[in-house]
């Protein structure tokens, strides 16, 4: 028997390749309108590692393995979202959502109506996965999970570059100083655009260069929050107080500009 070409890069059965920490590029496979157990308006989406990332179909490969008669998509391949107006946070994860899905592909505007998950299959959005504690058969283990969407990073566009460049060198082709000098100034605008449209900073990243208060993201359990806390510097600790005392700061941004009226 001669060794199969593809030997060597495929996967045994019942080996496991876990997700890679960090930014995906992701593909929505689907959006469904649902309530969760308690009543309240969300929707679920399934999305799976796009081509040109790292893990290309990660999921689809998961489900597409699973023998069981009852299968279901992989769970870390869903996001159950809660977009209920009652909540105060309800509202924003449906606008983060739209917001990523719209800036990842340029030309896309939402519609509102009926069949209103329809119009994401196929749509590219971002991802930031992450580790995070859970119990399984009474003990505790770390999954690498789903933390925040996000708009395509800003390394892809540096891709889209490179490969363009690359094209033109291999086709032999010569290079206008006024091409390398368009390339320049549309990264400038597109760096401009991922610090607006990204304003999180990952605690992972860095922290604070001066003490003062922040907007942050938390997690309380399995739920993230937003809400703000103040920053010693000295101390690199977060004060969160009552409630809030045990939940874990993910992320930082800095406090908007106050609102001033233009008087007319």
């Amino acid at each position: 028997m001669q060794k199969p070409t593809n030997y060597d890069t495929t996967q045994a059965a019942g080996e496991f390749e876990p997700i890679k920490l960090g930014g995906h590029k992701m593909v929505i496979k689907q959006v469904s309108e649902r309530q969760s157990q308690g009543g309240l308006n969300m929707i679920v989406i399934l999305f799976d590692f796009a081509e040109g990332d790292e893990q290309a179909g990660y999921f689809m490969k998961q489900f597409e393995n699973d023998i069981r008669p009852d299968k279901k998509y992989p769970n870390a391949g869903t996001n159950y979202m809660v977009i209920d107006e009652s909540v105060d946070y309800g509202v924003r994860n449906l606008k983060t959502f739209i917001t990523c899905v719209e800036k990842s592909n340029p030309g896309f505007a939402v519609r509102w109506g009926d069949n209103f998950g329809q119009q994401f299959r196929g749509k590219l959005i971002g991802g930031i996965f992450r580790a995070e504690k859970d119990w399984y058969d009474n003990r505790e283990i770390k999954r690498h999970k789903l933390a925040w969407f996000r708009s395509i990073d800003i390394k892809d566009r540096l891709s889209d570059y490179h490969d363009f460049m690359k094209k033109l060198a291999d086709d032999h082709q010569m290079v206008l100083s006024s091409d390398v000098f368009e390339m320049i100034e549309q990264l400038k605008d597109d760096l401009e655009l991922d610090e607006k449209e990204n304003g999180w900073i990952p605690v992972s990243k860095r922290l604070p260069e001066a003490s003062g208060t922040y907007q942050v993201t938390c997690m309380d359990g399995r739920i993230y929050r937003s809400t703000y806390a103040k920053f010693q510097r000295k101390l690199k600790r977060w004060e969160l107080t009552g409630a809030r005392a045990y939940w874990k700061v993910t992320a930082w941004m800095p406090l908007p500009e106050p609102y001033k009226e233009v008087k007319p």
